[in-house]
C-alpha cells in the first residue's frame, strides 16, 4: 500500500542517517558492566585473579558466581552486599567475593568450575587445591548464608582443615576453672565466655567479629540450657601477674539477648574495646582491574527517531552469539538430553529464524558438526567448532555488538534477555509450515531449561510451559500467541523488581499507543487476538527486521531497498538443511 511504501522510505532514510553518523560498533564507548564495585566490602575476582586469590589461601572464600544480565542476580545483589557487609570483619578467616560469568574472559573458568546456573554460591576451604570445585550452598537469605558459613568454618576446623591463624570456633567443653590451660596466659588480658543453646549462632559470630582483638582478648563459646545466651567476662586484676589466679569475673545475663550486635556491643563496652581497631586492622580487599564485557558496548547514535517497536537484526544476532559463546560454551560436558536439546534449537534457528545468510550458514554447519560427533561434547569442543566453522563472509558467528532495540539505560538492564525474547518472537512469527508447529516451543523450552544461565528465570519459564505449552498449542497462530502471553506474564511478574530498567518499565505489550486495535473497545485489560497476531507479524516479520547495526550493513553500505534486504540476506538462509 501507499502508506507501507512511505513507511519503507522513512525507515531507509533513518538507516542512511544512521550510517552517516558512523554506525554501530566502529567507535563504541564502553559502559561499566558490573553489579559490584570497589566500594563494596568484597573482592571482585576474574579469570586472572581467581587462582592466585583462592587456591592455597590461608582463609576460606565464599564466592558468588553471577551473570550481570541475570534478573535474579540483579535482584540478589543488594542481599549479597549486605552479607558481605555483615561479615567484613571476618577477613582473617573468610573472604567474600564475586565473579561475573557473563564476561567472555571468564567463560572458561566458569566452565571449569561447572557453573551451570546463576547465582551459584560456592565456599572454598583454606589451602584449596587447583581444580577443587568448592562446596555449593543453597542458602540465599543473608542470615542463612551467615549460618552456612559459620557451620562450614566450624566443621572444617574440627576436621583439622582450618588455618592456624583462625580463632577457635569449637565449643569449650572443659571446666571454667581449667580455661587458662587452653589459653596463652602470658598474652591474654580479657576472656569472654558466651554460654548459649546449641541452636544459637551469635556466639560463634561474635568470636569472628572480635578476633581482631586477639591475642589480648579471647572469646569462647559454651553450651548452656537457657533459651538465650549469657556472658561470663574475665579480666586481670590491676596487680595481676598473669598466672591465671588473679582474674576478676563478671556474669552477665541480659535476659532475652538474641542479637549478635547486642552481644558484641556488651563485650566491647565491658572490655573498653575501641571500634577503630577492627576498622584499621582489616586487610585491604584487593580488586582486579575490571575489563570490558562483550555486553557493554554503547552505540554513539541517537535512536529516538526509530519506531519504538522496531526489531533489529543485531539484537537477534547478539542473543545467538552470546548464547553460543557464553551460555553453551560454559558447560563442561553435555549429557545426551542436553545435546539433543541443543541440536533441536539450532535446527529451529536455521529453519525458522530470518537470519543473514552468513549467520544461518554458520548455524547449519554447527548443527551438522555436532550431529556428526560419535559422543557428547562440551563447551571446549564448541569453542573449537566456532573457530573451525567461521570463515568470514560466507559463514560467521558475529561478535556481540552494541544492542539497539534491546539497549538498556544501564548495561545490566535488558540486553541479552531482551534479545532472546526478540529471537523467540521472530521464530514463532516466521513459522511457515504447519507440520513444524510441534517442534518450535519444545525447542525454545529445551534451550531455556538446559542452557539459560539465570536459574530462577529458567524455572519460571519451565513452569509456564508445563502448564499449557504442550497441550494448547495446535496451530502456527497458537505458537505465536502462547509465546506472546508468556512474555506478558513475565513482564507482570518482574514489574517493579530491581532488574527492571527504570527507563523501560515493564507493562503489557503491545500497549494502546503501539496498537490501539489490539485492545477490545472499552476494555482496560483484554486483547483482540486476531489484531495482536497482525501486529506481531508486522514487527517481527522477516521483511520488517532492519539490519541496522549488523556488520554487513556497516561494511557494505545500505541495501537498495527493504525488499532487496529481505531477498538477499534474510531469505538466504532457506538453503537445504543437511
Amino acid at each position: 500500500s501507499h502508506s507501507q511504501h512511505e513507511g519503507m522510505k522513512i525507515l531507509l532514510l533513518l538507516e542512511l542517517l544512521f550510517l552517516c553518523h558512523g554506525g554501530l560498533g566502529q567507535h563504541p564507548n564502553r559502559r561499566k558492566v558490573t553489579l559490584y564495585g570497589t566500594d563494596d566490602p568484597l573482592v571482585i575476582l576474574d579469570n586472572a585473579s581467581f587462582d592466585t586469590s583462592v587456591v592455597g589461601s590461608s582463609t576460606a572464600w565464599v564466592v558468588q558466581f553471577y551473570n550481570s544480565w541475570c534478573g535474579h542476580c540483579i535482584n540478589y545483589a543488594p542481599h549479597w552486599k549486605l552479607f558481605a557487609e555483615q561479615v567484613k570483619g571476618w577477613w582473617h578467616t573468610v573472604k567474600v567475593a564475586v565473579l561475573d560469568c557473563s564476561t567472555e574472559d571468564n567463560t572458561k573458568l566458569c566452565r571449569d568450575y561447572e557453573i551451570n546456573g546463576t547465582p551459584t554460591i560456592r565456599i572454598f576451604p583454606p589451602n584449596t587445591t587447583q581444580g577443587f570445585l568448592g562446596y555449593t550452598t543453597r542458602a540465599r537469605d543473608v542470615p542463612e548464608v551467615v549460618i552456612a558459613v559459620l557451620d562450614f568454618l566450624t566443621t572444617q576446623q574440627a576436621a583439622g582443615n582450618g588455618s592456624a591463624t583462625w580463632p577457635s570456633l569449637q565449643t569449650y567443653t572443659e571446666s571454667v576453672s581449667n580455661i587458662w590451660e587452653h589459653l596463652e596466659i602470658s598474652k591474654v588480658d580479657k576472656v569472654a565466655i558466651v554460654v548459649e543453646p546449641n541452636t544459637s549462632y551469635i556466639g560463634r559470630a561474635a568470636v569472628l567479629d572480635l578476633a581482631v582483638y586477639r591475642p589480648e582478648v579471647s572469646i569462647l563459646t559454651m553450651l548452656g540450657e537457657e533459651e538465650h545466651p549469657s556472658l561470663m567476662l574475665m579480666e586481670h586484676g590491676s596487680n595481676s601477674d598473669k598466672s591465671g589466679n588473679d582474674f576478676q569475673t563478671t556474669n552477665i545475663n541480659p535476659g532475652n539477648m538474641t542479637s549478635r550486635d547486642e552481644l558484641v556491643g556488651i563485650i566491647k563496652e565491658n572490655f573498653n574495646l575501641m571500634d577503630e581497631i577492627s576498622k584499621t586492622t582489616i586487610s585491604p580487599l584487593a580488586t582486579t582491574e575490571e575489563g570490558g564485557s562483550a555486553l557493554d558496548l554503547e552505540p554513539n547514535f541517537d535512536f529516538s527517531h526509530f519506531p519504538k517497536d522496531q526489531v533489529y537484526m543485531v539484537d537477534i544476532e547478539n542473543a545467538i552469539a552470546y548464547a553460543l559463546r557464553n551460555e553453551m560454551a560454559q558447560q563442561s560436558q553435555y549429557n545426551t538430553t542436553e545435546q539433543a536439546a541443543l541440536l533441536d534449537f539450532l535446527r529451529v534457528l536455521v529453519h525458522h529464524l530470518p537470519l543473514r545468510s552468513s549467520v544461518s550458514n554458520f548455524l547449519n554447519k554447527l548443527h551438522n558438526f555436532i550431529q556428526q560427533q560419535n559422543a557428547t561434547i562440551g563447551g571446549s569442543e564448541m569453542e573449537e567448532a566456532f573457530a573451525l566453522l567461521s570463515n568470514g563472509e560466507s559463514s560467521e558467528l558475529p561478535s556481540v555488538r552494541s544492542w539497539v532495540g534491546c539497549r538498556g539505560s544501564f548495561p545490566r538492564y535488558r540486553g541479552y534477555p531482551c534479545g532472546l525474547w526478540t529471537t523467540f518472537h521472530a521464530i514463532t512469527v516466521n513459522l511457515t509450515h504447519q507440520e513444524e508447529v510441534e517442534h518450535i516451543l519444545p525447542a525454545i523450552h529445551g534451550f531455556v531449561k538446559y542452557f539459560f544461565g539465570c536459574r530462577e528465570c529458567s524455572q519460571h519459564f519451565q513452569a509456564m510451559y508445563a502448564s499449557d505449552g504442550g497441550t494448547e498449542v495446535k496451530t502456527a497462530d497458537d505458537v505465536v500467541l502462547w509465546l506472546w502471553r508468556a512474555h506478558n506474564k513475565v513482564n507482570l511478574r518482574i514489574k517493579g523488581a530491581a532488574s527492571e530498567d527504570p527507563e523501560h518499565p515493564k507493562s503489557l505489550f503491545p500497549n494502546k499507543n503501539l496498537c490501539p486495535l489490539c485492545w477490545a473497545s472499552g476494555s482496560s485489560g483484554h486483547y483482540v487476538d486476531t489484531q495482536v497476531l497482525s501486529y506481531l507479524r508486522s514487527i517481527y516479520g522477516k521483511d520488517r527486521i532492519t539490519l541496522v547495526g549488523t556488520q554487513e550493513l556497516e561494511s557494505s553500505g545500505l541495501p537498495e531497498s527493504r525488499e532487496h534486504t529481505s531477498e538477499h540476506t534474510l531469505d538466504g538462509h532457506r538453503h537445504g538443511f543437511l
